[in-house]
């Protein structure tokens, strides 16, 4: 992925000016060789100044814009770092997102699982809730036919008693 350097529009902008400013310093009046004179015409001095005036005003403007371009280009610069963030940002959410999803069909079969589970847990325990109460109603019922036993044992016990007595009443 191509990723963006902080001030990389101001970079190339400075550099190109600098090539401009150099090339137009190499340049001088010097180097070109001397024309001969027209016969008898006389030379104005002054012509070349205001052509150098000329090129200086084009050139300062165009130094003035080109300073303009690079603070803007700087501000589009910062302006594409941070979209160039908010898209990482956003990428990465996507992915999340897209893994959650693709997860969400195991998700949804656990679940259904989970669920059935449930269910069969819930018969288990009203099956063991029948049982407990039928066990309940045994003990009940054990615990009457033992005080039943009793009740007839105590009986016996006072049937015997009294006819011993009274066989002793008898007998007296």
């Amino acid at each position: 992925m191509y990723e963006l350097r902080p001030n990389f529009l101001r970079d190339t902008y400075e550099l190109r000016f600098t090539h401009l400013r150099e090339s137009l310093r190499g340049l001088s009046v010097g180097d070109q060789p001397p024309r001969e004179q027209a016969a008898g015409l006389p030379v104005k001095l002054s012509a070349g100044a205001d052509l150098l005036h000329k090129y200086q005003t084009e050139w300062s403007e165009i130094h003035k814009q080109s300073e303009e371009n690079a603070h803007q280009a700087q501000v589009v610069d910062s302006m594409i770092a941070r979209l160039h963030h908010t898209c990482e940002k956003q990428s990465l959410e996507i992915v999340r997102m897209s893994t959650a999803l693709a997860n969400l069909p195991q998700l949804i079969d656990s679940v259904q699982l989970l669920m059935d589970q449930i269910a069969s847990l819930q018969g288990l325990f009203e099956e063991v809730e029948t049982g407990v109460l039928r066990l309940e109603d045994m003990i009940e019922i054990q615990e009457l036919q033992e005080k039943q036993l009793e009740h007839r044992f105590q009986f016996a016990l006072y049937k015997e008693k009294k006819l011993s007595e009274l066989e002793s009443l008898k007998g007296t």
